[in-house]
C-alpha cells in the first residue's frame, strides 16, 4: 500500500493531516519543521479519509491532542472511540463560487465546532477598489444543531444560488454527511 503523509497546521491548534496510509513514528519527522516544541500546538487533529491507521508511538507526542476531527464511518471515528478521544465531524468544503461580474472568489464551508452550533463560512476574496488591494472577508451563518435532519444534498442545495446546485449535488463528503448524520437518529 502506498505511504504518503501531508501535514497542514491550522492557527486554533488543528493539525490536518491527509495522504494515504498507516500513520507511524517516522512520519513525525516532518514535523520536526514547526520547532523544538511543536506538539504543544496541536489540540486536535483531523485525519483525511486516505489514512487507514495509526501504529503505536504516532501519537505519544501530541500530549494535548484531545479531539479527533474526519468523516463519519471512517478509522478516524473508530480511533477516537477506541482511544477514548472526542470525536468532531470534519468541515464540509461546500463549493467554491467564482462570481466574474463582481471579480470575487467564494470559498464555502459547512464548519462543525465542539463548543457551538455548525454554520457556514464564505471565505470572501476581491480585488479591492485599487489595483494591489485585496478585499474580501468572513461572513458567518449560523445553522441549527439539528440543520441535517432530513435534509439532502438537494435541499442543502437550496439555500445557494442557482449557479452552484451541480457543485453541490456532486459535492460526495456533503452527501456521505447528511446520509450517515440522519442514520444515526434512528
Amino acid at each position: 500500500m502506498e505511504h504518503e503523509i501531508f501535514y497542514c497546521s491550522r492557527p486554533d491548534g488543528l493539525l490536518e493531516v491527509t495522504g494515504t496510509g498507516i500513520l507511524c513514528k517516522d512520519d513525525i519527522d516532518k514535523l520536526r519543521e514547526y520547532g523544538e516544541r511543536w506538539a504543544e500546538q496541536f489540540a486536535a487533529l483531523c485525519i483525511g479519509s486516505g489514512i487507514t491507521g495509526i501504529e503505536n508511538g504516532f501519537l505519544e507526542d501530541f500530549k494535548n491532542v484531545t479531539l479527533i476531527r474526519g468523516e463519519y464511518d471512517t478509522f478516524a471515528e473508530v480511533f477516537a472511540k477506541t482511544n477514548g478521544l472526542k470525536f468532531l465531524h470534519c468541515d464540509i468544503p461546500v463549493a467554491e463560487d467564482n462570481d466574474e461580474a463582481r471579480h470575487e472568489k467564494d470559498e464555502i464551508t459547512l464548519r462543525f465546532h465542539t463548543d457551538a452550533a455548525p454554520d457556514i463560512m464564505h471565505d470572501i476574496y476581491s480585488v479591492g477598489s485599487s489595483s494591489g488591494n485585496y478585499g474580501g472577508g468572513h461572513v458567518v451563518n449560523e445553522l441549527p444543531e439539528d440543520f441535517y435532519v432530513g435534509c439532502t444534498a438537494e435541499k442543502f442545495a437550496g439555500i445557494f444560488p442557482e449557479r452552484l446546485r451541480d457543485q453541490i449535488m456532486n459535492n460526495g463528503m456533503l452527501k456521505r454527511y447528511l446520509e450517515n448524520a440522519n442514520k444515526r437518529l434512528k
